[in-house]
């Protein structure tokens, strides 16, 4: 169940950081922008990976 709360938590986490990334990516801040996204979208992959993972 802790597992749930976790991937929960961090998908609201990684839209603020997507948001942010697409405010750096409008303000000409390319790599930072990347940057946000690509460890907005390790992050929930790693959430996913703890939820659906094999143990």
């Amino acid at each position: 169940m802790m597992e749930y709360i976790l991937a929960m938590f961090t998908f609201i986490a990684a839209i603020h950081a997507y948001t942010y990334g697409r405010w750096l990516n409008a303000n000409k801040n390319k790599t930072g922008a990347a940057g946000v996204i690509v460890l907005a979208v390790g992050g929930i992959a790693l959430s996913l990976y703890n939820v659906f993972g094999v143990k």
